[in-house]
């Protein structure tokens, strides 16, 4: 899914990681602004990787729960979504995503 909607994962290590977007209007709702479905995949690849970096080989883990807020419309851009892990037998990843210049 990253791949198909663009999502590069800049860093993944220690439990935190860092994933970049570049956002068009492909990636647009019939209002114009991105569609809140590719915030929440950006968000999830950024607690996945953040989380799977803790990890020991074999192990693996699944995303019970996702909670988003939307606190403005984004039209295009960089976004940019960062996350730690928290939590020893249930993770509790979060992350934050925001905007910047596209490149």
């Amino acid at each position: 899914m990253a791949k198909l909607i663009g999502v590069e994962v800049e860093r993944a290590e220690n439990g935190e990681s860092l994933a970049t977007m570049v956002a068009e209007e492909r990636h647009s709702n019939p209002m114009g602004t991105i569609h809140g479905g590719i915030l929440c995949d950006l968000a999830d690849a950024a607690m996945g990787t953040a989380y799977f970096s803790t990890l020991e080989p074999g192990e693996s883990f699944t995303t019970l729960e996702l909670k988003i807020n939307f606190l403005r419309p984004f039209w295009t851009g960089r976004l940019v979504a960062g996350s730690s892990r928290a939590g020893e037998r249930s993770g509790w990843p979060n992350a934050t995503s925001r905007t910047t210049k596209a490149a």
